[in-house]
């Protein structure tokens, strides 16, 4: 239990079913239980294996208190739940009943904003002059100098 321990949390590989059951069954939990239970079966076996009364059991009671952190917030415990979101649900948001992709959104948005640019600086019309020459003449006017009135 304790290599499949390092290789979850050291290696950060995703885990199976079989971690979350192992992660269940130190902690002494349910698979549906609550926040409070889980801080419950936490705080007795932090209790129990504490290194200042047991310092042998520092490597258990690093492992108990990952295993709290893991199912005690919700988007960790997602990743382990076999219930969890797939990775499209969970780039998904939803605005009423339309959905949106956000891994599709991003790259629509950079191909739009590229396309965008392009148009501005390289479709001007065959033999049109690049300078603007009316807001040009506006700007003179609206500078001018006294003098040269």
């Amino acid at each position: 239990a304790s290599m499949a321990f390092k290789e979850i949390f050291l290696n950060k590989t995703r885990p199976c079913s079989e971690d979350i059951q192992m992660i269940l069954r130190d902690l002494g939990v349910e698979k549906n239980a609550n926040a409070l239970e889980i801080k419950d079966a936490y705080l007795r076996l932090a209790k129990q294996f504490h290194p200042d009364k047991h310092p042998d059991s520092l490597e258990y009671f690093t492992h108990v208190t990952k295993c709290y952190e893991t199912l005690y917030d919700d988007h960790k415990r997602a990743i382990y739940d076999e219930d969890s979101l797939s990775d499209k649900e969970f780039f998904t948001i939803a605005l009423g009943p339309l959905k949106l992709n956000l891994l599709l959104i991003f790259p629509l948005t950079l191909a739009l904003a590229v396309y965008m640019v392009y148009q501005k600086m390289f479709n001007k019309k065959a033999g049109e002059c690049p300078i603007d020459h009316e807001h040009k003449q506006m700007i003179r006017e609206k500078f001018k100098r006294p003098e040269e009135s």
